[in-house]
């Protein structure tokens, strides 16, 4: 079918590296020069570090990081090879693979993306991967630069969305795997097991949970099962802790990880504006839950309904369509469901929205095959608010209580909920027409 032509710059595979080479040479330079001459070291990647250091010591790793460490004890398992080197050469070492990271896994979801859209084989088609990887991490450079502040491990959770994006039509067992492991560097990723039952992919939502216990206790076999029990009730207790459970907290008084609520302020989801508002008004947190829950019910009914409306099957198990049209939805669907998972988070802060990347890839897919002007304007326009509204407060102007007031009030997700309508609506609308060009074709 024809797809819509954009006036390309000349060699544009060139073009979009050198942006690319830009924006990290900008991004990590600064950090890469204080940590090479020793000035400093990245903020969090001291928690993570000493972790490994622990589990190499055989020693408890959240008391040998002073109750810091949160994540599962697989990620220190897999860090302690950088355990082995000085402090200060492990986090250059760092630094160097969070941009590889994060540059493998923008160019993995942008080429399957893209290869889902059906682009042509011509060379301007060839480099629109790179285009696109181009633009996403121009709309995300605070969000890269911060990550390479902190020296945090979001990138991993990149890669392990992109390579789940990457197995999902094709190899859902490997999708499984990927589930598994990316939910023990954060948990958000267990949102594919419900997502698996929904499309009644019953196997994967088992496997995904197998393998993630497996590579929550895989440690056991250096450490033991005694120090990966002690883990297990620190997960427990973290998450009591993020939900406002303070009866369930109590419980798990032994086990004391450092851990912000779900009113933590520099949280920017839905769910912890709500109980923010709630309790400025000494409103039960019961309230608060329930006016989540009936806001998210909501948001995904509508987005049900808006792919029912163009016969398309947004969460729906089907056999009926084409390989396409079906790889065409789980694009959709994928970017849907990370973006829920940050908006309606527990406690989702800037720097986690640096998994909106994987979100816009998509909708710059759909920019570039969209003929329609004001669908366009849409999906830029939606996606720039956010990146914009994820980078409040701005502290050097002198509006900064208005812009920490916009920030409280969960701004950057209002617009991400908004990007998300415009993927599934104009995804939608380009699954219909592509539908009735091939119709067409076979009559």
């Amino acid at each position: 079918m024809q797809i819509a032509q954009f006036r390309l710059p000349h060699y544009p595979r060139a073009v979009a590296i050198f942006v690319i080479a830009l924006v990290f040479a900008a991004a990590a330079a600064p950090m890469f020069i204080r940590t090479g001459s020793g000035q400093k070291t990245p903020d969090d990647f001291n928690v993570v570090y000493s972790g490994a250091r622990a589990m190499l010591a055989r020693t408890e790793i959240h008391a040998a990081t002073r109750g810091m460490y949160i994540y599962s004890p697989f990620l220190a398992f897999v860090f302690q090879p950088l355990a082995l080197l000085p402090e200060r050469v492990a986090a250059f070492a760092w630094l160097i693979l969070i941009a590889t990271i994060i540059l493998g896994a923008t160019i993995i979801a942008s080429r399957k993306v893209t290869e889902v859209w059906q682009f042509s084989s011509s060379d301007g088609d060839r480099a629109r991967p790179f285009l696109v990887s181009a633009g996403v991490l121009v709309l995300s450079f605070e969000k890269i630069r911060s990550e390479f502040i902190l020296g945090q491990t979001d990138c991993l959770i990149l890669l392990g969305l992109a390579l789940i994006l990457h197995w999902l039509d094709w190899r859902p067992r490997f999708a499984a795997v990927a589930v598994g492991v990316t939910a023990n560097f954060k948990y958000l990723a267990l949102i594919f097991v419900p997502y698996f039952v929904i499309k009644r992919n019953y196997r994967a939502a088992i496997a995904s949970i197998a393998w993630f216990a497996f590579f929550f206790v895989l440690p056991a076999l250096e450490i033991g099962a005694r120090l990966i029990g002690d883990y297990t009730m620190n997960a427990m207790t973290v998450l009591a802790k993020v939900i406002g459970d303070r009866g369930l907290a109590r419980a798990l008084d032994d086990h004391n990880p450092v851990v912000n609520s779900i009113v933590w302020t520099n949280s920017v989801s839905l769910s912890s504006t709500m109980f923010r508002v709630t309790r400025s008004l000494q409103i039960s947190g019961a309230v608060a839950t329930i006016i989540i829950a009936l806001l998210l019910m909501a948001v995904v009914a509508a987005l049900v309904w808006i792919g029912r409306r163009y016969d398309v099957d947004i969460f729906r198990a089907t056999a009926t369509r084409s390989e396409n049209v079906r790889a065409q939805t789980n694009n959709i669907e994928w970017a849907t469901l990370i973006g829920l998972a940050l908006i309606f988070g527990p406690q989702t802060t800037a720097r986690h929205m640096i998994m909106l990347m994987l979100v816009y890839i998509v909708g710059l897919t759909l920019v570039l095959i969209e003929q329609r002007r004001v669908p366009q304007i849409l999906l830029l326009g939606s996606m720039i608010a956010t990146a914009v509204t994820l980078s409040l407060p701005f502290r050097q102007t002198g509006v900064h209580p208005t812009l920490v007031a916009l920030k409280s009030a969960g701004t950057a997700s209002w617009c991400a909920i908004l990007l998300i309508f415009s993927i599934v609506v104009i995804g939608c609308h380009q699954i219909v027409n592509r539908r009735a060009v091939a119709a067409r074709i076979k009559v």
